[in-house]
């Protein structure tokens, strides 16, 4: 799977994943991802006409496959392994990065 599809997958995993929390438990009083709440820490949330922005942190192995024929000749390639005469290069590196992200979100009643 190329980067950029998996980037976008997770993305669209977790804003569905949200909407869909928040349908199937909202006879529950539970809200997901509410609107205009603002995290103090230790529990501590106040309201406030802000737009949450989340980050979703991305640790990624990426690898790369390099392929040098050293002959003419043409390569065959077999799911799983090659035949030929080819000299083959992997290169693994470790990408992290983090996504800003405004989740949908939801009115909350305050009490």
């Amino acid at each position: 799977m190329e980067l950029k599809e998996f980037i976008k997958e997770v993305v669209k995993d977790v804003v569905n994943s949200i909407v869909e929390l928040d349908t199937e438990l909202k006879e529950t009083g539970a809200v997901i991802s509410p609107k205009n709440v603002k995290y103090k820490g230790e529990g501590l949330y106040e309201r406030g006409d802000i737009a949450c922005v989340h980050q979703i942190l991305f640790n990624v192995a990426v690898e790369t496959t390099t392929e040098k024929e050293k002959s003419g000749g043409i390569q065959i390639k077999v799911v799983g392994g090659s035949i030929g005469n080819s000299e083959r290069t992997n290169q693994c590196t470790e990408i992290r990065f983090s996504l800003p992200v405004i989740y949908p979100s939801y009115d909350v009643k305050w009490i």
